[in-house]
């Protein structure tokens, strides 16, 4: 049972962009006629960003990735070893020459490294019958982490690879509960410091989970759950005493609340968020714009209307952060990446109707805008990772 961690009906992708004060809509290709969406944003400057999702051509889903100057988005080519179905679920840049992506390639894991010019698929361990890197984070140009999960029998497993500039390798993992381990986010704040966070399910209810490895050995750190069912989708660490991971989980209700939790080194700690809707709130993404601010973005639910979500955190309180709604009736953001407080970008999904575009917004650290950007796309079903509201076509 994977509710949890299943994506909706297939979207178009989002891109906006923070820098400060205002979030913006920043024009984003659409190389298909069909379906494009981007799930993970690094930046490793104002002015080198590297988007990655998937393209669905109608007949086959391939690998998105788009790179951004400072001032144009554009479409790079990007590696599909399989004939029908890859799609990148993370990315992480070192700098703007050395980016890391990964995903799934059909049900094998995909990963690939950008030179600045060209991406390159690389090698990896498949252990799982099916297996699947959801999140990577680069420390350095020779340092990077993936994290995902491996279906087995009985129980699907969580699952860490490494990467040393060359090859990766298995960095094996642990796992809680009796069933549906995974770990959906991954953040390196040094080489010999990462935080990867996910879920587990234990007599059907789902509870976080959160593993940190110190010279290359994995522990599991006690988390905070705020009900029974509980999950975490990133993290993002300033230091090895200052990560925030953000999720969600279920009020008595069954209505979603957005979930964050603090990190001060050692203990986790929920924090108050804001939930701005009673119909359901839910967090995907986060990002460290400094030691002493957080940007999270997600979605809520208003009505038969979805809506982007964004607070941002000063080590103390979670406030809202008023955001661009193009279509009106869709959006919804996936991930988020801050180079500063005052420069953030977010990525996620859209529907104008009658057709899916694509969507960049900005912020400028007051607040967001957001014009309409071209490129109608068609709807498709996907049953991949994260939580994101579900959208009927």
């Amino acid at each position: 049972h994977r509710d949890l961690h299943s994506f909706p009906t297939r979207r178009s992708s989002d891109l906006e962009s923070w820098n400060g004060s205002t979030w913006k809509v920043v024009t984003s290709p659409s190389p298909s006629t069909h379906d494009n969406e981007l799930l993970g944003v690094s930046c490793a400057t104002a002015t080198a960003c590297m988007a990655v999702g998937d393209d669905y051509t109608g007949t086959e889903t391939k690998t998105l990735a788009e790179s951004w100057n400072g001032s144009t988005w554009k479409v790079v080519t990007s590696p599909d070893p399989n004939p029908v179905n890859n799609q990148f679920l993370g990315v992480s840049c070192a700098s703007a020459a050395n980016c890391a992506a990964v995903g799934i390639d059909a049900q094998q894991n995909l990963a690939a490294s950008w030179n600045g010019t060209t991406w390159t698929a690389k090698a990896t361990p498949d252990p799982g019958v099916s297996d699947t890197l959801y999140g990577v984070s680069c420390a350095s140009t020779t340092k990077c982490i993936a994290a995902g999960e491996d279906a087995a029998d009985p129980a699907d497993q969580t699952a860490a690879l490494s990467w040393n500039g060359t090859a990766w390798s298995l960095s094996p993992s642990l796992d809680q509960g009796d069933s549906a381990n995974a770990l959906n986010g991954i953040s390196c704040s040094a080489a010999n410091f990462c935080v990867a966070v996910g879920s587990y399910a234990d007599s059907g209810n789902f509870q976080t989970l959160i593993e940190s490895a110190s010279g290359g050995t994995w522990t599991v750190s006690p988390s905070a759950d705020a009900s029974t069912s509980d999950q975490l989708s990133a993290v993002s660490c300033a230091s090895a005493s200052n990560c925030m991971a953000v999720g969600t989980f279920e009020t008595g209700s069954s209505v979603t609340d957005t979930l964050a939790e603090h990190w001060n080194g050692s203990t986790w700690t929920v924090t108050t968020t804001m939930n701005p809707s009673s119909a359901g709130d839910t967090f995907t993404g986060v990002s460290r714009a400094s030691a002493t601010r957080c940007v999270a973005v997600g979605y809520l639910i208003s009505g038969s209307v979805t809506e982007t979500l964004a607070e941002s955190w000063n080590r103390s309180t979670w406030t809202l952060l008023s955001t661009p709604n193009p279509s009106g009736d869709y959006d919804a953001l996936n991930g988020v990446s801050c180079v500063s407080a005052a420069n953030c970008t977010a990525a996620g999904s859209q529907d104008p109707g009658p057709g899916m575009r694509t969507l960049v917004e900005s912020w400028n650290g007051a607040s967001w805008n957001a014009p309409s950007t071209p490129g109608p796309e068609a709807g498709r079903g996907r049953p991949v990772q994260r939580v994101l509201p579900e959208r009927q076509r």
